[in-house]
């Protein structure tokens, strides 16, 4: 053990080691605070138009169902709701991550058992068979399978990002998915930026003239006005 800790010390750049990391937390961390603004605006929207738990945007299994589900609201120009695809998205979604997640299962499996019939192979000095590569068939169907799911995602994720650009920012909802295309990421700030459209401002303003401190304020605004009106 010993010799190959020392081996791998010495093959080891530890200095390109910790520019990776870095870059790796710093990439996770731009994601993470993009996700969250995301989240936000999943929140506020879902609180405009009324729906039932909005905070569930902020579960990160569930997040996809939160943005199919205020994706509703769009119309077609001619003034049909289209099919809605929050299911189809949480589906895919958790389908893509079972999927993923079977994939790494069996590819280790498969790892494991084409070494043990490698070794037995070389000990034995005969020619490895096809039989003893069995255990990649899975790995394969499960790699298409899985890449499959991901595209299928992809699309519905974009035609579901595309419909909530529409509701709030019509003529560039193309543009803003394109961006979002190129770039993931951008897609979360587009949407806590799209959120601020969903805000009913007369609604609010409603509400700040009827708590007690706007009342208490506008009599004594009244008062000054008699005195000074005579």
């Amino acid at each position: 053990m010993r010799e190959i800790f020392e081996f791998l010390s010495g093959a080891i750049d530890f200095s390109v080691l910790r520019r990776i990391i870095l870059s790796l937390v710093f990439l996770f961390g731009v994601s993470a605070v993009c996700w969250i603004l995301g989240a936000a605006g999943v929140l506020r929207i879902s609180r405009s138009q009324g729906r039932k738990a909005p905070w569930v945007g902020f579960l990160y299994p569930v997040y996809p169902y939160s943005l199919g589900r205020i994706a509703r609201e769009y119309k077609s120009k001619k003034a049909k709701k289209c099919a809605d695809l929050a299911v189809w998205l949480e589906g895919l979604f958790l389908a893509k991550f079972i999927l993923a997640g079977g994939f790494a299962a069996a590819g280790a499996y498969a790892v494991r058992t084409i070494t043990e019939n490698a070794l037995t192979a070389i000990k034995e000095n005969i020619a490895m068979t096809p039989e003893m590569f069995r255990s990649a068939v899975p790995v394969i169907a499960l790699y298409f399978t899985a890449l499959a799911a991901a595209a299928a995602y992809k699309i519905v994720y974009f035609v579901v990002l595309w419909r909530i650009f529409s509701l709030s920012f019509p003529k560039y909802a193309s543009v803003l998915l394109v961006i979002s295309v190129f770039f993931g990421f951008m897609g979360n700030v587009f949407i806590f930026a799209a959120s601020r459209k969903f805000i009913n401002y007369e609604e609010i303003f409603n509400e700040m003239r009827l708590s007690p401190e706007c009342e208490e304020t506008d009599l004594h605004t009244a008062d000054f006005f008699d005195e000074k009106g005579g």
